[in-house]
């Protein structure tokens, strides 16, 4: 298969650019405007050709005196040239009609190629998302809290967030600290749903990203955001380790994390690709207080649920 798209694609090369140009003539308002003032053009400047060639002959005969034509025998000459010319385009309309068809047919081969690229194309990315669907379906470490100070006379809670990345088997050094008004803490997450995907067929698939935290005393929709993507936008939780990955290269992985994040935060986009994006309402919180020293770890199922407990109970 991939031959016979290299072939279309060399024959693409030539055909693409007088395929452009032609679906430019005809479909854009500033080629049809082209078209209009090349056909006017093809009628008109002949005329005028005429009239001077008219005026030159009668210049150039002595026995006419000053040579000069009437402005009714210049209109005569207009006419009679643009209508000659006409007659020639319409004698010719079999011939032209034949080229217009020739030119569409170019178009039509052309965009056919293009075509049958996207398709491929489209083929080839659902199989690399596929791929990479299997290996995020299962359980994974998102984070790990620690509760530094928990003031209840001033309700405030200082916390510590270090962050897993899955690619190195560990928690990052670098922490994200926090300090909430409130004794109740959630994390909130957004969802990938790809129960109407093409990506994975019949099956089931949900991607969570726990994405931001409120309290009881911050709202939703006022949250902190959390540090949980890289220096390229892939969150830590997806990232694999060579090893890791498998029926395709870690680069093309990686590639296709990026899209997946991108999904994540832009709706639209999500839904052209056939998935369900929804923005939070996957809320977990700890407990009914927190206290000072507490640690807690943040996992995503399988199934797709966000689950946060005390660390020793993992």
């Amino acid at each position: 298969m991939n031959e016979g798209l290299d072939i279309l694609n060399k024959i693409n090369w030539f055909l693409k650019p007088i395929a452009n140009f032609v679906w430019f003539l005809f479909s854009n308002p500033t080629g049809q405007l082209l078209l209009f003032a090349g056909f006017a053009a093809f009628l008109i400047l002949p005329a005028f050709d005429a009239v001077r060639v008219r005026t030159l002959n009668m210049k150039a005969a002595s026995n006419f005196g000053s040579g000069r034509i009437s402005i009714f025998e210049k209109i005569y000459v207009f006419i009679s040239a643009v209508a000659k010319n006409f007659t020639k385009i319409v004698s010719n309309a079999p011939t032209l009609l034949v080229s217009l068809l020739l030119l569409l047919l170019v178009v039509g081969m052309s965009k056919g190629i293009d075509g049958i690229n996207k398709f491929a194309e489209n083929q080839k990315r659902i199989k690399e998302l596929t791929t990479v669907i299997k290996q995020l379906d299962q359980r994974y470490k998102v984070a790990e809290v620690t509760i530094t100070d928990r003031n209840p006379k001033s309700d405030t809670t200082k916390l510590s967030i270090r962050f897993f990345d899955n690619s190195l088997n560990q928690y990052l050094d670098k922490k994200q600290d926090l300090i909430l008004r409130g004794g109740i803490i959630y994390f909130d997450a957004m969802i990938l749903n790809f129960d109407y995907s093409e990506i994975t067929g019949n099956e089931k698939k949900n991607l969570v990203l726990p994405y931001r935290i409120f309290t009881n005393a911050i709202p939703p929709n006022k949250g902190i955001a959390l540090n949980i993507k890289d220096e390229k936008g892939i969150p830590y939780i997806y990232k694999r380790n060579n090893k890791e990955v498998y029926g395709m290269e870690i680069e093309e992985y990686n590639s296709c994390l990026q899209e997946f994040a991108s999904y994540l935060t832009d709706e639209e986009a999500a839904r052209k690709a056939g998935i369900r994006n929804y923005n939070g309402g996957n809320a977990v919180h700890t407990f009914s207080q927190v206290k000072t020293g507490q640690k807690f770890t943040i996992w995503v199922e399988q199934t797709g649920g966000l689950v946060i407990k005390e660390s020793e109970d993992f």
